[in-house]
């Protein structure tokens, strides 16, 4: 968060109001800072993508995964909520699984910690908002009913897809392991 305000992305202001908030909510910083109202997901989230030279994606595309028992199976619920990730995508032909994690400044470690426990040659780390994992945890592996999350809409929600080269990654996809259904 110190970076933000360096780079003058935030306000000493609401560097001081996104602090206050993550602890009286006890929530992440990234969710700490959209929450507060000092940047918006879509502005947080390319930034941090760009420092940490990681794709993102949006809360709203998130609302919409689908994923495969078996790519669930890939990684404990036990180290899904230790490190704020959840699996949504496996090529088996590549040995790839494709997770969404909270924790960009981790992603490294996290990364190297899912390859290690789920025996896959690669782990592709897609940042997302702390709160929106936690939510698709829930869902996915607890089968709670989800919480709410924002509707996509292309003109409001400039996050409705996915950044960079991610437009290959679709949620929908046929998944590798059983082919189109």
């Amino acid at each position: 968060m110190e970076r933000l305000v360096r780079e003058e992305r935030l306000s000493a202001l609401q560097h001081r109001g996104a602090k206050a908030f993550c602890m009286r909510h006890d929530v992440e910083v990234v969710d700490a800072i959209i929450d507060s109202g000092a940047m918006t997901e879509a502005q947080l989230l390319a930034y941090l993508a760009k420092v940490y030279r990681i794709h993102f994606v949006s809360e709203s595309k998130i609302a919409q995964l689908t994923i495969r028992a078996s790519t669930l199976r890939l990684v404990s619920l036990k180290l899904a909520e230790r490190l704020c990730i959840i699996p949504v995508r496996f090529d088996k032909k590549r040995q790839k699984l494709s997770v969404l994690g909270g924790s960009p400044a981790n992603h490294i470690d996290a990364s190297k910690q899912v390859q290690i426990a789920s025996g896959v040659r690669q782990v592709d780390y897609i940042m997302a908002r702390p709160s929106a994992i936690r939510r698709a945890i829930a869902q996915h592996y607890e089968g709670s009913a989800p919480a709410p999350f924002p509707k996509p809409n292309a003109k409001s929600d400039p996050l409705a897809v996915y950044h960079d080269d991610l437009h290959d990654w679709s949620p929908y996809a046929e998944d590798p392991i059983k082919g189109p259904e």
